[in-house]
């Protein structure tokens, strides 16, 4: 798991959070954008989730991000 997205689980309850709160959590480059993919592919692939949260650290959730790129980039770590 990232530094840049961080899990905490507890009866089947996963939390990840965005973890770089200099940037506001900005969602465009490709480091973040890996470790969210990264973590809910985790956590989907764990029998015992139940169900995800997705928080930030600091003083917001996120800046924001090009959602378009997020997911371009989500397919293609899918076909890998």
């Amino acid at each position: 798991m990232s530094d840049l997205v961080t899990r905490t689980t507890q009866d089947g309850i996963v939390t990840l959070a965005l973890n770089q709160p200099d940037t506001r959590n900005a969602i465009s480059e490709l480091p973040m954008i890996d470790a969210i993919v990264g973590a809910l592919q985790d956590a989907d692939a764990d029998p015992d989730t139940r169900v995800i949260i997705l928080t930030g650290e600091g003083s917001c959730f996120s800046s924001g991000g090009n959602i378009k790129s997020i997911t371009a980039h989500a397919m293609r770590s899918r076909r890998k």
